[in-house]
C-alpha cells in the first residue's frame, strides 16, 4: 500500500521496504504579491482625534473621529473630504491615513458629577532639617473613624522642605480611616494641602518631635469640592465640548439593591451604555466602579469607552440622575508651525515622520506652502518610497516658482520623490460650511493621483471638485512660455484648459527632479510599488537563511519571473504595467561572495513610456500627392478597408 507523508519526512536512503513513498512538500520559495497601493497620507489640524499617530481610514464615516470640515488653513478633514470626492468619483472607497498635528495648546473637554463641598487646610514646612525628627499632623473630628488620627513623617538624609511636605501628604493619603472619610492631601513645594468634606468638622493640630528644628505652620484654605467622578473626552479638541455623560438608575435597579447606568454620548458616534453598575456599593467605591466600567468595559460585548476616560474622586455622595456636558476642549490649531508639521524623527515620532513604515504611497500636509522645508520632504519621501506633494504660496507665478525652487536647490535625483505644485491655489465649494474656500493645489493633485495605477501619469487627467483657480479667475490662460518654465523646473500646475479639452486638470505630470529619465509621476510611484512588493511578506525575504545551492538560484529567478511576467501584458482585466524586464542571477563565478553569504541579483525593469508630445505632420492642398499604397478616401472608409 502506498506510504504518504504530509510532512515530507520520507528519506529514500533510509527506507528498506519495497513500496511507493509519497512526500508532500511545500513550495521551495514564497510568492511575491503586489503591494497594496493608493493609500494616501493626510496631515493637518483637526477638532478631535489622536495627535501624531496615524489612523487608517477606510470609509468617510470614519472622518467623525477627527470632526467636521472647518473653514481654516491646513484643516485635515477638509483635505480628506476633497480626496474622498475624487476616490468616490473613480468608483473607489476611501483609502487614507490621517495624522493630526497641534501647536501643543490643545486640551480635552471635561466635566464632573457627584461633587460635594469641601474645605482645605494648609500645612507649611519650615525650619532647619534634623534627621530623625517626626512631623505630625493630627486630625480630630467625630466624623472620622478612630479620631484623633495622626499622620506622621520622619525626616531622612537629603530631605528638603518639599520632600518632607510630599512625605507628610503621602502619610495622610495612606491612612485608611482618613481615606474612608474622603480626606486627601497633595503637596506643592513645602506646602501640604489637605482636603476634607465640609459635612464633617476637623480640627488640625501640628507638632514636631525630636530636636524640634522643623516647623509646621497651619492655615485655613479656601472652599473647594471633592469630586465623585471626573469624565474627560478621549481626545483633545473642541468637538469634545458636545460630549455628555448621563447618570441614571440601572435597568434592574431596586430600592434594596440600587444599580446605576452611565451613558456616554457624542454627536456622530453611537451611544455607549454601561448598565447595572455598583450593585451594593456606596460612596467612593461606587464612583470607582463606574469609572472602571467606562475605562475597562463590563464584558467582551461592552468594552471600554472609545469616547471618554473617567477617574473617581473621594466623594461619598450618592449618585443622582443627572447629565453633564463636557467643556473646555480646544483644538490647538491656531499657532501650528512648519516645525510642528515636519515634526521629529525620534520616538515618539511626530509630524510627517509618524508616517514611517505606514505603507502609504502618497502623502501631503494640507495647505502646506513652506518651500524652505522641501529638503526635509524630499529626504523623508526618498527614505520611505513615498511620493510627497507640496504647494507654493498662494499667487505664486511660474517665474517666481522657478526662482524659489532654484533657491532651495531641489533638482537632484532624490527630488523625484517630491511633487511640487505652482502656488495657483484652487477654489472649492465647502458644502458643509456653505462657503467657497481657497485650497492648496496639492490636495487636488493627490486626490487625482490616488485614483491612478502606479504606472500611470497625472498628465492631462481631469481633476474633480475644482471651481476655479486664482489664475483662471483672472481670465488669462497660461502661455506656452510659462508652461515651458514650469516643465523645465519640475513644477506642475492645475489649470484649464488641458490638452484633453476645456476642463481643469494636471498640465505637466512631472516630479521635482531635473533628470528627464525619472521626472514623470510614474517613476517614484511605480518604483515604490515594486520595492514594497519585492520586500513584502512572503517575498524575497523568504530566501534569507537558505543554503546557496543551484536550486537557490533557480528558485529566486522563478520567484522574480513569476512576479514581473504578468506585468508585461494586459490580461485578465489587469492593465499592462511595464514594457519589459530581465532577471540576471548567475550561479557561477560568485564563490568569493557566496562564501561570505552574499548573493547579488540584477533586475532590469523597463517602464512604459508616457505620451507627452503628439506631433502630426500633415500636408494640405489640392497638389498633395497620395502615395499609391496610401489610404484613399475618408477615415471611416480607410478603417473599413483595413
Amino acid at each position: 500500500m502506498p506510504q504518504i507523508s504530509y510532512s515530507g519526512a520520507f528519506n529514500a536512503a533510509t527506507e528498506v521496504v519495497p513500496d511507493l513513498y509519497l512526500n508532500i512538500q511545500t513550495p521551495g520559495q514564497g510568492v511575491i504579491m503586489p503591494a497594496p497601493f493608493g493609500l494616501v497620507g493626510v496631515e493637518g489640524v483637526a477638532s478631535w482625534g489622536p495627535v501624531n499617530k496615524t489612523t487608517l481610514i477606510g470609509s468617510t464615516s470614519q472622518f467623525a473621529l477627527y470632526g467636521n470640515p472647518v473653514n481654516r488653513s491646513s484643516d485635515l478633514v477638509t483635505a480628506a473630504t476633497i480626496v474622498a470626492q475624487a476616490q468616490q468619483a473613480a468608483g473607489l472607497g476611501a483609502n487614507m491615513l490621517f495624522n493630526r498635528v497641534t501647536d501643543g495648546t490643545d486640551t480635552a473637554a471635561s466635566g464632573s458629577v457627584g461633587s460635594t463641598p469641601a474645605s482645605t487646610e494648609t500645612a507649611t514646612i519650615g525650619g532647619t532639617l534634623t534627621i530623625g525628627d517626626t512631623l505630625h499632623v493630627t486630625l480630630t473630628s467625630t466624623g472620622i473613624t478612630g479620631s484623633p488620627v495622626t499622620a506622621t513623617y520622619t525626616t531622612k538624609a537629603n530631605d528638603t522642605p518639599a520632600t518632607m511636605a510630599a512625605g507628610l501628604a503621602a502619610a495622610i493619603n495612606a491612612n485608611t480611616n482618613l481615606q474612608a472619610s474622603s480626606v486627601s492631601a497633595t503637596s506643592s513645594g513645602a506646602v501640604v494641602n489637605t482636603v476634607y468634606p465640609s459635612a464633617i468638622t476637623i480640627t488640625f493640630a501640628e507638632n514636631v518631635t525630636g530636636t524640634a528644628t522643623e516647623t509646621i505652620t497651619l492655615a485655613a484654605g479656601s472652599a473647594t469640592t471633592i469630586i465623585g467622578l471626573d469624565i474627560t473626552s478621549m481626545y483633545t479638541g473642541s468637538l469634545g465640548n458636545g460630549e455628555t455623560l448621563t447618570i441614571a438608575a440601572g435597568s434592574n435597579s431596586t430600592t434594596a439593591v440600587p444599580t446605576w447606568r452611565a451613558t456616554v454620548q457624542m454627536p456622530g458616534f453611537p451611544s455607549e451604555i454601561f448598565d447595572n453598575l455598583g450593585a451594593g456599593l456606596t460612596g467612593k467605591a461606587l464612583w470607582q466602579a463606574i469609572a472602571s466600567a467606562i475605562n475597562n468595559g463590563t464584558s467582551p460585548l461592552r468594552g471600554p469607552s472609545k469616547l471618554a476616560v473617567a477617574s473617581a474622586g473621594g466623594s461619598t455622595a450618592t449618585p443622582t440622575a443627572t447629565t453633564v456636558t463636557l467643556s473646555g476642549g480646544t483644538d490647538g490649531a491656531g499657532n501650528v508651525t512648519s516645525a510642528d508639521f515636519i515634526g521629529t524623527d525620534t520616538a515618539p515620532r511626530t509630524g510627517i515622520y509618524a508616517f514611517r513604515s505606514s505603507g502609504c504611497t502618497d502623502m501631503f500636509i494640507a495647505d502646506f506652502d513652506d518651500i524652505t522645508q522641501e529638503t526635509d520632504l524630499i529626504a523623508f519621501g526618498q527614505s520611505e518610497g513615498i511620493y510627497v506633494h507640496s504647494n507654493g504660496a498662494p499667487g505664486e507665478t511660474p517665474t517666481a516658482a522657478q526662482t524659489n525652487k532654484q533657491t532651495q536647490g531641489s533638482f537632484g535625483n532624490s527630488a523625484a520623490w517630491l511633487k511640487r505644485y505652482l502656488g495657483d491655489w484652487v477654489y472649492w465649494n465647502d458644502n458643509y460650511n456653505g462657503v467657497q474656500r481657497l485650497i492648496g493645489p496639492a490636495t487636488f493633485g493627490v486626490a487625482l493621483i490616488s485614483t491612478l495605477q502606479p504606472q500611470q501619469n497625472s498628465l492631462n487627467k481631469g481633476t474633480t471638485g475644482v471651481v476655479a483657480t486664482q489664475r483662471s479667475r483672472s481670465g488669462i490662460p497660461y502661455g506656452e512660455d510659462e508652461l515651458a518654465v514650469l516643465t523645465s523646473s519640475g513644477i506642475d500646475v492645475i489649470c484649464n484648459p488641458i490638452p484633453a479639452g476645456s476642463q481643469f486638470g494636471m498640465r505637466i505630470g512631472v516630479n521635482a527632479s531635473a533628470n528627464a529619465a525619472i521626472q514623470g509621476d510614474e517613476w517614484p510611484r511605480l518604483t515604490g510599488f515594486l520595492a514594497r512588493s519585492l520586500s513584502g511578506p512572503g517575498a524575497l525575504g523568504t530566501l534569507i537563511g537558505l543554503e546557496i545551492t543551484d536550486t537557490y538560484y533557480t528558485d529566486a529567478t522563478a520567484l522574480l519571473d513569476a512576479f514581473f511576467e504578468p506585468m508585461t501584458t494586459a490580461e485578465g482585466g489587469n492593465a499592462q504595467m511595464i514594457q519589459a524586464f530581465q532577471v540576471s542571477f548567475p550561479s557561477q563565478g560568485n564563490q568569493s561572495q557566496t562564501a561570505k553569504g552574499i548573493v547579488i541579483c540584477q533586475v532590469l525593469v523597463q517602464f512604459l513610456g508616457i505620451a507627452r508630445i503628439f506631433l502630426v505632420n500633415m500636408q494640405t492642398g489640392a497638389t498633395v500627392v497620395i502615395p499609391a499604397n496610401g489610404n484613399v478616401g475618408s477615415a471611416a472608409a480607410a478603417l473599413a478597408a483595413a
